[in-house]
């Protein structure tokens, strides 16, 4: 998964789709579409990054 935006346009998301035979494999989805479609995923995939950011920033001090 790959994170991008910009101010204006907001975050972006890269999503890998299994199994939905009508799109690409991998395709870019502003992150306020994704919450509202699947907030569960987006909210474990934004406090699994916080965890890894913490545990990093540990890690380095």
């Amino acid at each position: 998964m790959d994170i991008t935006g910009t101010r204006k346009e907001g975050i972006w998301i890269q999503v890998q789709w299994l199994g939905l035979p009508d799109r690409r494999d991998w395709t870019w989805q502003p992150l306020k579409e994704l919450f509202e479609d699947v907030p569960d995923m987006v909210r474990e995939f934004l406090d699994a990054t916080r965890r890894i950011v913490s545990q990093e920033r540990q890690r380095q001090n």
